[in-house]
């Protein structure tokens, strides 16, 4: 008996990787034309079963895993990236008026607001990323970021 699969079979597998049902799969891999719908359920599954078809299956999830936390990791280091040049933009801002005026009060107000929101969503998104919300403070893990910070000179 071959390991390989046959077309069919690796099309099916392949199907059912990509996010498609059994009876999905199955249909997209096999000529159905004559079967009943509950026979195609019993067929996928079938076919589902034999073990070279199985371990491919799993081969393939694994792969899937593997990619999945991949992208998760470039997701973590592109948000570090944004979230750096951001505070590199209200670090230089600050120093800049501060060259200009000795008496600068250090609060949000006097911060660039995009870079300040960049700072704010990409924490967010990060502290989502690493699983940091539990939600037990009662929001459901939602940030709301406040775009019109008043400033002092505003009353």
């Amino acid at each position: 008996m071959s390991d390989r699969l046959t077309p069919k079979q690796e099309k099916f597998v392949n199907a059912l990787v990509s996010g498609m049902s059994q009876r999905e799969a199955y249909l997209s891999a096999y000529n159905v034309q004559r079967m009943k719908p509950e026979s195609i359920d019993v067929a996928a599954c079938r076919v589902l079963k034999v073990p070279k078809v199985s371990l491919r299956h799993d081969e393939l999830m694994a792969e899937a895993a593997k990619a999945a936390c991949w992208t998760r990791e470039r997701a973590i280091r592109d948000l570090l990236e944004v979230r750096d040049i951001a505070l590199g933009h209200i670090r230089q801002t600050r120093e800049m008026r501060a060259h200009f005026d000795a008496n600068l009060k250090r609060d949000l107000a006097d911060l660039p607001a995009n870079a300040v929101k960049l700072v704010v969503s990409s924490t967010a998104e990060l502290n989502k990323l690493c699983n940091l919300y539990d939600g037990a403070d009662g929001d459901g893990g939602k940030v709301v970021i406040v775009d019109n910070i008043p400033r002092p000179e505003d009353g």
